[in-house]
């Protein structure tokens, strides 16, 4: 058995980098990675600088700050630029920090680097949401403790005050025993008794049940001295303005449901733009790295 006195040398002709990256991987995960947590830790200090910024500009006076128009169309735009140059930075890093590729030709290492790019975008966008989301749910968290021990302190301040929240019902009913010649002490059952009748018909279009009248009509009556036609007008001016007041208050609470129903739109679109233009610019600085790449021997 003879052993080899040298070894097989590599072929002159064929560059060194070649022996290299001759077996080097379409993807490297390496360059992703890093790009991507690059590009997501700048996204987060744009968030802040931008939330910083906003909460400047605004402010609780009429006269005093900016418009929510203004405000709105800031932090649209501040969003597509943020995503822009954060998913720019990680893209091109990406494909700056990848292997050299040899013997690969032109456009196969564009596609390989608009890849990289992509890989880079997708993956800072599920850590930055990850994070955002952590970070609100923590939020969240505080802020409830926060409210309820304000709640607390609220609740044992007024307690001497007020036992009850004053409702729209307790209004009306106690408008509708107002009286300054009470024929006897007030029967507080008959009148809790009154309001659920008052409640419950006011939430409707149906104009009082005639036993429901009968009964309201005579109750006020007996409690205020008001005769048996004052307690009827009454008792018909009570309910129209119950009615008149629940429809107001459906209508209120439509227009606000309707209100952030758009928002809440517009919001979605203009995230999604910003998230297009995010993986837009990641491909494309992910070959102008991969072309810097590509320009060193090494």
């Amino acid at each position: 058995m003879s052993i080899p006195t040298s070894l097989p040398l590599a072929d002159p002709a064929v560059p060194l980098s070649s022996h290299a990256h001759a077996g080097a991987e379409s993807l490297c995960w390496s360059a992703i990675i890093a790009g991507a947590l690059a590009a997501a830790a700048l996204s987060l200090i744009l968030l802040v600088l931008g939330s910083g910024l906003g909460f400047a500009a605004m402010s609780p006076w009429k006269q005093d700050g900016a418009t929510a128009t203004t405000l709105g169309v800031s932090a649209v735009l501040w969003t597509i630029v943020m995503a822009a140059a954060a998913s720019s930075i990680g893209g091109y890093l990406a494909g700056r920090l990848r292997h050299r590729w040899v013997d690969v030709k032109p456009e196969e290492r564009f596609f390989r680097d608009t890849a990289h790019g992509l890989l880079t975008w997708a993956l800072a966008t599920l850590l930055t949401a990850a994070l955002l989301t952590s970070a609100a749910a923590g939020t969240a968290k505080g802020t409830a403790q926060l409210a309820s021990s304000a709640m607390e302190g609220a609740g044992g301040a007024a307690a001497g005050l007020m036992d009850d929240e004053a409702t729209a019902d307790d209004y009306f009913n106690d408008s509708l025993f107002r009286s300054d010649r009470p024929t006897g002490p007030a029967d507080q059952a008959a009148r809790d008794e009154v309001r659920r009748i008052v409640a419950f018909d006011a939430i409707g279009d149906q104009p009082m049940t005639d036993a429901d009248r009968r009964y309201v009509v005579a109750t006020v009556a007996r409690q205020t001295g008001l005769s048996s036609t004052e307690a009827d007008v009454r008792v018909t001016q009570t309910m129209n303005r119950a009615q008149q007041t629940a429809k107001e208050l459906e209508a209120a609470a439509r227009e606000a449901a309707d209100t952030a129903r758009k928002a809440a739109a517009k919001i979605s679109l203009w995230l999604f733009v910003s998230l297009l233009v995010g993986a837009f610019c990641a491909t494309y600085a992910a070959t102008v790295g991969g072309r810097h790449r590509n320009a060193w021997p090494r």
